[in-house]
């Protein structure tokens, strides 16, 4: 099959990954492509504040677009090693913070260096609950947390998008159908039934093109290893109780093994959501 077009590059997904492959590559004399299977970020925002916007689209708009499924979430970048899945098993944990600090200088570039760094106060308090949740048998970690915020989220994203304007071809609402390779060589990707040649491919489709990248990789003669499934339980609790810890600590997680089988427990995005709604309600009433 003859190709339409012929790439250096082609980044399948717009997502965290996806995004920062650009940044980086965007000026150093490259033809890239970015094909993102959702809507580009400007069109996600309008449809995520349109109450009448067809069901379909709004479910589509969670998971897929510009930025990722976390282009609406509260915003919030963990700055710590403690955080975050597996990364120091493929790197030294100063070279993962050394990563880390990039990343947050690369938000802070495109908007983010007002937004707040919690977690560089409170140090003896916080060790002194560290010490409590010893006693408990569990293990308290801290993060430091910039903390960007939905509307700031979503500001930074259209900047990095706008930064890449010219630079780099972006083709959003468009799916990939299937990675072509000949002899364990990249060939390009197929787009509505045509190739677009590259010579080299970044794959970052995220949890919703998981599937259909399992699919591809197999097919590609690729090993596939599993990762292990977290099973979640959301458990909220009066203000009273955690505000000792969420007063003082932003985010933290608390750890902690079974004694019977050693299975890991840990909290997960702990909110202070109701001690932050009664400051607004107190706010208001004043």
């Amino acid at each position: 099959m003859k190709p339409v077009k012929a790439y250096d590059l082609i980044i399948i997904g717009a997502g965290p990954a996806g995004i920062f492959t650009a940044l980086e590559l965007a000026d150093k004399g490259l033809k890239i492509l970015m094909v993102e299977k959702g809507q580009d970020i400007r069109e996600r925002i309008v449809t995520s504040r349109n109450k009448n916007a067809p069901a379909k689209d709004k479910m589509r708009n969670v998971v897929c677009g510009w930025g990722g499924a976390g282009a609406f979430s509260d915003g919030k970048l963990t700055l710590t090693t403690e955080f975050g899945g597996n990364l120091d098993d493929y790197m030294s944990k100063a070279d993962l913070t050394e990563k880390i600090n990039y990343v947050d200088d690369t938000y802070c570039l495109f908007g983010g260096a007002e937004r707040k760094v919690y977690g560089d106060e409170h140090t003896e308090l916080i060790r002194e609950l560290q010490r409590k949740a010893t006693a408990a048998d569990l293990r308290l970690i801290p993060a430091r947390i910039r903390h960007l915020g939905t509307d700031v989220n979503a500001e930074i994203l259209t900047n990095m998008r706008d930064f890449l304007e010219g630079k780099v071809d972006i083709m959003a609402d468009t799916a990939v159908e299937h990675i072509v390779a000949k002899e364990d060589e990249i060939k390009g990707v197929i787009i509505g039934g045509q190739l677009y040649s590259c010579r080299y491919l970044v794959s970052a489709p995220g949890r919703e093109g998981s599937e259909w990248f399992m699919e591809e990789a197999e097919k590609l003669g690729i090993q596939l290893t599993s990762n292990a499934v977290d099973i979640g339980v959301r458990v909220e609790m009066p203000a009273e109780v955690l505000e000792s810890i969420t007063d003082v600590i932003y985010e933290s997680k608390l750890v902690y093994f079974s004694r019977s089988f050693d299975d890991r427990v840990r909290t997960f995005c702990m909110t202070p959501l109701i001690s932050l709604l009664k400051k607004i309600m107190t706010a208001c009433l004043r």
